[in-house]
């Protein structure tokens, strides 16, 4: 009976140590990926772009820069709250899964940001300034910050009620508009971020309970995955072809 009490996930005690040590490795983790695919795709000098026309009709929304970074404090916030070493190694495993989908891509497919950036000297300059003295034009689709966006909303869904939900989902919608309105991104990169967001989720599924479902999500995600592959395959030669001419 003891030891069946030991084992109890329910009332265990709060994984805070756990959650620091994740914290600090995905941490680490993005830093030298994120940096190591912006100086990668740095270092060629045919990076493509894909971008519609209405894309530079976007206006630069300098506040956005607000949502935009609090994405780093509802990440490590995401870990502190797991209850539990189950629900937490779940959510790390999903934000990790992210990061590793988008560095896998932003190496296979560097692309370009076509937005010109401003200079701002509104209060929120000073967050811009810190934001492109490590950022470059490159790391584009999938979006990372709309990917974490993705895993975050599921879980603050399942965590949160009512108001506090409502409100936490509405500013995670902010978020993911932020990438374009502080001309970070372009249209592509969001809803190839969401898959990547929705593929993360379904490499590391809740339970057993849900496994039918994280087949038929990961089957869907797969074909999805291809067929976005392909658009931008064609995408890019038709534009090198029109070019050539």
């Amino acid at each position: 009976m003891n030891s069946s009490i030991e084992h109890n996930p329910v009332i265990e005690g709060h994984p805070w140590k756990r959650a620091v040590s994740w914290i600090a490795f995905l941490s680490l983790f993005f830093l030298l990926t994120y940096s190591f695919t912006n100086w990668f795709a740095s270092r060629r000098a045919d990076v493509p772009s894909i971008a519609f026309g209405w894309e530079r009709r976007v206006p630069f929304l300098p506040w956005t820069i607000v949502p935009y970074w609090s994405i780093d404090v509802l990440y490590p916030i995401s870990l502190l709250m797991a209850s539990t070493r189950l629900e937490l190694d779940r959510q790390a495993r999903r934000l990790f899964a992210a990061q590793l989908i988008s560095v896998f891509c932003f190496l296979l497919f560097p692309l370009r940001c076509v937005f010109e950036r401003p200079e701002t000297s509104s209060a929120f300059g000073w967050l811009f300034r810190v934001l492109f003295g490590f950022d470059r034009p490159f790391n584009e689709a999938p979006s990372l910050h709309v990917s974490l966006a993705v895993v975050l909303w599921i879980f603050f869904s399942a965590r949160l009620q009512g108001f506090r939900r409502n409100a936490m989902r509405a500013w995670l919608v902010l978020v993911i508009i932020s990438t374009m309105t502080t001309h970070q991104h372009q249209f592509i990169d969001l809803p190839t971020g969401i898959l990547a967001g929705l593929l993360a989720v379904a490499l590391v599924p809740d339970d057993a309970a849900l496994r039918v479902r994280t087949q038929r999500l990961r089957r869907a995600a797969f074909y999805l995955s291809g067929s976005v592959l392909l658009a931008a395959i064609v995408i890019k030669f038709a534009g090198s072809a029109a070019q050539a001419r």
